[in-house]
């Protein structure tokens, strides 16, 4: 189990699983992340939650990074479908190459309105300060191609 300090106290447990194998580092096999993982995590009472998943290893011309899946508004994981404003896309790194994929858990401090979003150029960094985003947890899975 992955467990984060917050960043204002207690602990949250956050944990994504493909197949029953919980994600934590380790690289996966390719063909066991194209669909959409587990994921859990035990919500604070009145708080909204992100959960977005990027990769920061994408080439260049891409850069800085690629979304491959993001839920905001989130009142707990049971709501991670209704709330996707992007669909889980599974990782699909370039022939020869190993990328990082990561999972972030943000509290948010308010509603977040969906706009527009392009996956190819993703600025994470740019949409949590964007959205007052907090990252309380994440995970990070390695995929080869």
């Amino acid at each position: 189990m992955i467990t984060k300090k917050r960043k204002r106290g207690g602990q949250i447990s956050f944990k994504v699983q493909f197949n029953g194998q919980i994600v934590s580092g380790q690289e996966l096999n390719k063909q066991i992340t194209q669909t959409a993982p587990l994921v859990t995590f035990i919500p604070s009472p009145k708080k909204l939650y992100s959960l977005i998943m990027w990769d920061p290893d994408v080439p260049d011309l891409l850069q800085p990074a690629k979304v491959h899946w993001m839920a905001i508004n989130l009142s707990g994981p049971h709501d991670i479908l209704q709330h996707s404003i992007l669909p889980y896309q599974g990782p699909n790194p370039p022939s020869g190459t190993t990328h990082r994929y990561f999972f972030g858990l943000f509290e948010q401090t308010q509603l977040i309105h969906p706009t527009i979003l392009d996956r190819a150029h993703f600025q994470i960094i740019k949409f949590t300060k964007q959205h007052k985003l907090t990252e309380i947890s994440n995970v990070v899975m390695k995929v080869s191609s």
